[in-house]
């Protein structure tokens, strides 16, 4: 639950979580005001922070310094995530809502071209690897025990293509356990 506070150092009005005033943390609108009351004078320009609006939510946050990259444009990882034409990622895959239920795009253009819905058993294959790639030439409908085999023959093919590779990564990771 979002509660209107007030900065003690500037006066400003500002929304904080429930979660952090309950910690005791809140006091100020931003990492500038906290700065200027405990040293008395602005930050260094070098770790100047941004405030800027995100255009998912409209929500204000700030970035820069050592909030992280001056460049960033949404507040969040999922503002962030969330495509242009109204659809998200999720699981590396394009979602839209039909229906008010979300639906992964590929298994809607599979139902399409194939002009029936998909058992629960059916999975729709990438042929190219490419989840975000959702033309039809690209999607494959097979059975889950068919997808299965399928990735592990791949994975196969791969591991015999690229022996020193496999060697290197196996030798790699025993070493980080």
């Amino acid at each position: 639950m979002r509660i209107n506070l007030t900065c003690v150092q500037c006066g400003k009005s500002f929304e904080r979580d429930s979660w952090e005033i309950n910690r005791g943390r809140v006091k100020y609108c931003s990492l500038s005001c906290s700065c200027l009351s405990r040293v008395g004078k602005e930050r260094l320009s070098v770790r100047k922070r941004i405030t800027k609006i995100c255009p998912r939510c409209g929500q204000e946050f700030e970035t820069g310094g050592r909030a992280g990259n001056k460049t960033k444009i949404y507040c969040s990882n999922r503002c962030s995530k969330m495509v242009k034409n109204g659809s998200t990622i999720a699981n590396g895959y394009k979602c839209v809502r039909v229906n008010g239920k979300r639906t992964y795009k590929h298994r809607l253009i599979a139902e399409e071209t194939l002009g029936r819905s998909l058992r629960k058993d059916e999975v729709v294959h990438h042929n190219n690897g490419d989840k975000l790639d959702n033309r039809p030439e690209n999607l494959t409908v097979m059975s889950q025990k068919i997808h299965r085999s399928l990735i592990d023959y791949l994975a196969n093919l791969w591991v015999k293509e690229h022996p020193d590779l496999v060697n290197q990564i196996t030798i790699e990771y025993t070493r980080k356990k």
